[in-house]
């Protein structure tokens, strides 16, 4: 059985209208004339497309009213002209999240399609964390695969200033150390000896990885019984260039 925790259940309950409300408005999205088939021209037709329906969504009886009033709400923006901006910015790193997600989930995806569905849900993830990279790693027992890399941000390519030093990539080596120590923080919360407990999906801060500021959200996927269990984890590697809050 699959260990569950009240908590998580609340979290998802509070998700759900969230959660609707994106999927209304990427609806709504996919009914708009000229939508760009190329992925990576979707984010800025996304944002526009955001931009125009929520500010048009003042009007109460507007279909995303609803959606503008849960964003002021729950992201501690006020329902006024000067956070317009700010609402279509949140709006569209939600929407952008989901449409990445959509594609994955699509059957008729070629496999050719992968490497830039891969990379737009790295990037799609990078703006919502407000992370400098994220990458997305697929692994089984020792096996590490690097599936995507976000696009380095300026920032990320060249030091400020001509005495910093650009920050470089993760190495294969770096992977395998976070592998590990997500293994070891997971084995102490549930306990090495209990074989029927594991979560589905689970984030580990890392303070001990040196000078790296980096966040791990570890997906699972379980098999039953549990001795059928390929030890298989996709992980979203969040790496910022100064400490997360």
């Amino acid at each position: 059985m699959i260990q569950t925790d009240i908590r998580d259940v609340v979290l998802l309950e509070n998700s759900r209208p969230l959660y609707s409300a994106v999927e209304n408005l990427h609806r709504g999205f996919l009914m708009k004339d000229g939508i760009p088939t190329d992925i990576d021209q979707r984010p800025k037709s996304i944002k526009d497309f955001c931009e125009e329906e929520l500010k048009a969504a003042e009007k109460p009886n507007h279909p995303y009213a609803n959606f503008r009033q849960f964003l002021c709400r729950d992201f501690a923006l006020s329902n006024t002209h000067a956070d317009d901006e700010a609402l279509a910015d949140t709006a569209a790193k939600l929407l952008c999240l989901y449409d990445a997600l959509d594609c994955l989930g699509s059957e008729s995806l070629p496999q050719e399609e992968y490497p830039d569905v891969f990379e737009y849900l790295c990037n799609s993830m990078r703006r919502i964390m407000d992370s400098s990279v994220c990458y997305l790693l697929y692994s089984q027992r020792n096996h590490i695969e690097l599936l995507s890399t976000s696009v380095f941000p300026e920032s990320m390519v060249s030091g400020n200033s001509p005495e910093e030093k650009p920050d470089k990539p993760l190495t294969e080596n770096d992977f395998h150390r976070i592998r590990r120590h997500v293994h070891r923080v997971r084995s102490g919360r549930t306990g090495a000896d209990d074989k029927d407990a594991w979560s589905i999906a689970d984030t580990v801060y890392h303070l001990n990885m040196g000078e790296l500021n980096l966040i791990t959200l570890v997906i699972d996927f379980p098999r039953y019984p549990k001795e059928q269990w390929k030890d298989e984890f996709l992980y979203l590697i969040f790496r910022q260039d100064k400490p997360f809050p």
